[in-house]
């Protein structure tokens, strides 16, 4: 049996679809043109959008840049875990989780759903996108690498001028490259900067109970961990991440950051791990300077507003001696792009203050005193928008 080009693509889930030579599309009636996405094509939409449709785990970044829940008419099944179990629902009630992650994993069994839909436009990632794109929907492909500096900054423009929000794209790059600068001027200001011998040594892990750890990495991770004077531990490590018991004990990271398995939240936290008899002869156990890393809007950090933020927090863990900024750098950030006020309360949730409690030097990001709680409720809060 001959198997053609587009069946073995799908057959394959897309995953290899690279952009392909097509007639180009006749532009409908009242549709701009000009849109340049991330498969290097043009894309048309309606001169007012009124629905989008996400088929990525991007609907916080969507957020953050476009501010325009009402559009969402769908979205991949992990934005519905994304809004339960973040911020998003506390800054948008109006978000139904059942509906804006109501897609499963897109393939070509779902076109026919999402024709039904029929979306003004679908943000979809670069790999996936030129398929969609010759069935003939309106798809705006967005860069896999969404932590890469490259990509958080072509992902915002795409979102905005889909959106037919250009300058609310460039703003947000400005700030980005600012909040960068300023950090990058004060590491650069500290008495005394480390050398590549005396830089804290740094892990990001998702860590069992078992013993087996996930050590984790991005390029993006590993830059910021460069910049703030440390050296990500990871970058010594073989390509297979998963590292048992002994690996680590050897590899004896001087900082360790724990991250969540899943979107869920669940994992280990750092009184476990400090706790655990397996740990007890490494350093950072011994200086109890095992954290858990912050949450975002999104559970992890991520984009063009929570990067730079995400970059704060990094370089307030590996060089004490900055000012203490993060806290109040976060309350502004979701006050300016999204109009939300943070309470304390959220601040603390965000921060992980009462998982981080013993951990060393981390009283730096508390609120001032009598105003932060540890209660779980916090995502329960009404919104607080202006």
């Amino acid at each position: 049996m001959r198997i053609d080009a587009s069946t073995l693509c799908w057959l394959a889930g897309c995953m290899l679809m690279v952009p392909m030579a097509m007639p180009k599309a006749v532009q409908p009636p009242g549709h701009h043109a000009g849109i340049e996405d991330a498969c290097n094509t043009t894309v048309a939409v309606p001169a007012q959008v009124r629905s989008a449709l996400i088929l990525t785990p991007t609907m916080a970044e969507y957020l953050f840049v476009t501010r325009r829940p009402d559009a969402i008419v769908s979205g991949y099944a992990a934005n519905k875990m994304i809004v339960e179990n973040g911020l998003l629902k506390n800054i948008y009630p109006q978000l139904d989780s059942s509906r804006v992650g109501s897609t499963d994993i897109p393939g070509q069994a779902s076109a026919e759903t999402i024709f039904t839909m029929a979306p003004d436009v679908v943000f979809d990632w670069a790999f996936r996108g030129p398929f969609f794109k010759s069935l003939g929907l309106p798809v705006a492909c967005i860069a896999l690498r969404r932590d890469e500096e490259s990509s958080v900054l072509l992902n915002a423009r795409i979102y905005a001028e889909a959106m037919h929000q250009p300058g609310r794209g460039t703003g947000l790059a400005a700030g980005y490259r600012t909040e960068f600068d300023r950090l990058r001027r004060q590491l650069q200001s500290l008495p005394t900067p480390a050398s590549e011998e005396t830089a804290p040594r740094i892990l990001f892990a998702s860590v069992e109970s078992t013993g087996r750890v996930h050590a984790l990495t991005s390029p993006t991770r590993s830059a910021l961990i460069g910049m703030a004077g440390g050296h990500d531990v990871r970058e010594d490590l073989p390509e297979d991440a998963m590292i048992d018991t002994e690996e680590m004990l050897r590899l004896d990271p001087d900082i360790i950051v724990l991250q969540p398995r899943g979107l869920d939240g669940g994992g280990m936290t750092p009184q476990d791990f400090m706790q655990s008899p397996l740990w007890q002869s490494l350093k950072s156990v011994r200086d109890r300077r095992v954290y858990l890393i912050p949450r975002g809007a999104a559970i992890s950090f991520y984009g063009i507003v929570e990067t730079p933020l995400f970059a704060r927090w990094v370089a307030e863990i590996l060089q004490p001696a900055l000012p203490r900024e993060f806290r109040q750098k976060m309350r502004a950030a979701y006050q300016r792009e999204l109009g939300y006020r943070l309470s304390e309360q959220e601040l603390d949730w965000i921060l992980a203050m009462p998982e981080n409690r013993s951990s060393t030097g981390y009283q730096r990001f508390s609120a001032p005193p009598g105003e932060g709680v540890s209660g779980a409720d916090v995502l329960t809060h009404s919104a607080r928008k202006n």
